[in-house]
């Protein structure tokens, strides 16, 4: 993907996507999820490698939503359910983009 022409003012939000599993794809929102797998792994063998994954995959959709490659991204803001971020920092780690953990898994969506 080209670079596009992103505003420099300020922070903005381009695109968002989700990467869910079984429970929440059965829920009522489940139509509105962009990824699910219904075996809650994503093709993993554990749980924390599940949630990387997620974080990858939902990264990815976004990404392609927005019609932008990862080095076009000046910060990337992530939180998860496991201790320390550790889900976002190994499913985040392959991507160019400077990264923030957050230490509230509600509050980052």
């Amino acid at each position: 993907m080209g670079r596009k022409a992103i505003s420099t003012r300020g922070a903005c939000v381009l695109a968002a996507a989700s990467a869910v599993g079984k429970k929440e794809f059965e829920g009522p929102l489940g139509d509105k999820f962009d990824v699910h797998d219904v075996t809650d792994r994503f093709g993993a063998p554990t749980f924390e490698q599940s949630e990387s994954e997620m974080q990858r995959m939902a990264l990815n959709t976004a990404l392609a939503k927005a019609q932008l490659a990862d080095t076009d991204l000046g910060a990337l803001f992530a939180g998860d359910l496991l201790n320390q971020c550790v889900g976002s920092a190994y499913g985040l780690l392959s991507f160019d983009i400077p990264y923030f953990g957050l230490y509230g898994a509600c509050s980052t969506c």
